[in-house]
């Protein structure tokens, strides 16, 4: 799993707005959740030195929101995770910040809900692309991860997988929210931004 940045736990009222927001129909929620986001990804961006120094040297800064399955979006009308990203950064200039759709799934994968750590992982396992333009046009720059919530690190892992095997330089991701993962072979936890 990449370096990640998180907001707050997906817990109590987070999780049921995040809920509501991607598949209650809550696309008013994003309005919300973008500022949430941008300080997220300030925080990670400062700590972050090939990434901040890459922004000092006049970037710009890759966005990519994870994938989304096909079925999702159009159940959704929206990819959510690709409006959050643009509505968290839509006031900043392009030679600062850039989103991108370039994470694509190459292959259906089953729905993670209720699968454990080693089923997420083998589910997705190989599951990303990116699409060849976008890598020849993004070759060797920093990059930006989005995703709504990590819980087991299996869509960011794959999504950093695909963006290094692609020739993308140092990748790092942000989440609106995070599990807590406790036990045995808990991952480590993510970085909260305060």
């Amino acid at each position: 799993m990449p370096p990640t940045w998180s907001g707050p736990p997906y817990a109590d009222h987070v999780r049921l707005a995040i809920v509501a927001w991607k598949d209650q129909g809550r696309a008013d929620l994003t309005a919300v959740f973008a500022p949430v986001l941008r300080e997220i990804l300030a925080t990670a961006l400062s700590a972050s030195a090939p990434h901040r120094d890459h922004l000092r040297a006049g970037g710009p800064l890759w966005l990519l929101p994870a994938p989304s399955a096909r079925s999702g979006t159009r159940a959704r009308g929206e990819h959510r995770v690709a409006a959050l990203t643009k509505a968290s950064v839509h006031d900043l200039p392009a030679s600062v910040c850039r989103v991108s759709g370039a994470l694509r799934l190459r292959r259906r994968v089953s729905d993670q809900a209720g699968l454990t750590a080693l089923a997420r992982a083998a589910n997705l396992s190989g599951a990303v692309a990116v699409d060849p333009r976008a890598a020849r046009a993004m070759a060797g720059r920093p990059c930006v991860v989005v995703d709504d919530v990590v819980t087991t690190g299996a869509t960011l892992a794959e999504c950093a997988r695909a963006l290094r095997q692609a020739g993308f330089g140092p990748v790092i991701a942000v989440t609106l929210a995070a599990t807590r993962r406790r036990g045995r072979g808990a991952l480590p936890q993510p970085q909260v931004a305060d």
